[in-house]
């Protein structure tokens, strides 16, 4: 992938993800762990619940499990207004960056992404996630750089994630990507490093 050959308006390829499964949020679950969320089992699981109370709804046998099961758990997801169990946002977040990536290549760097989640990805949905690139230019700061709009839709036609995505990516001119200076790490973070 060479700056110089890339236009505004080229139309780039479609990947598809899905049809979704429960599997696949399982396997999500398995590479990225619960997100924040600590959705611990047993004594551990009781010692969440005290921390986070309304977290926790009771299951169908009368225990107490966590609300997150709306992603798995279809009855529960129907209860709460929708009509099926669907995704986890990180899982739609990682399919837009592994568009990304998959489109640049080893040679370019993902420089930023935002995306919009549009609508819930049910179980079975599949989606057709594609893209267009609507700016390429030289900047100062970083080289030679592409922006895209990646839309996902979904097997009923209905945009279920839009993403922007600004890329570096080398040049037959101006030579390799020169990887971005990072920012700065937070008070607590550079305090705790200068220690060691």
């Amino acid at each position: 992938l060479w700056f110089e050959d890339i236009e505004v308006g080229a139309t780039l390829p479609t990947m598809v993800k899905g049809p979704l499964t429960v599997t696949d949020l399982i396997n999500m679950h398995m590479g990225g762990g619960w997100f924040g969320y600590g959705n611990p089992a047993l004594r551990l699981g009781f010692e969440n619940r005290k921390k986070m109370r309304g977290f926790y709804t009771k299951n169908e046998f009368g225990a107490w499990d966590v609300v997150q099961r709306v992603h798995w758990e279809p009855e529960l997801a129907r209860a709460v207004g929708v009509p099926a169990a669907y995704d986890i946002g990180p899982m739609r977040w990682a399919w837009l960056l592994h568009y990304c990536t998959n489109w640049c290549g080893d040679d370019a760097w993902l420089y930023r992404v935002r995306g919009e989640f549009r609508a819930f990805n049910y179980m079975g949905d599949a989606t057709w996630i594609s893209a267009v690139v609507t700016d390429v230019q030289r900047s100062d700061d970083l080289g030679s750089i592409v922006e895209i709009e990646v839309t996902g839709t979904n097997q009923r036609g209905q945009k279920n994630i839009n993403g922007w995505a600004t890329i570096i990516v080398p040049s037959r001119e101006h030579g390799p990507v020169v990887l971005p200076e990072p920012p700065p790490l937070p008070a607590e973070l550079a305090a705790a490093h200068e220690e060691r």
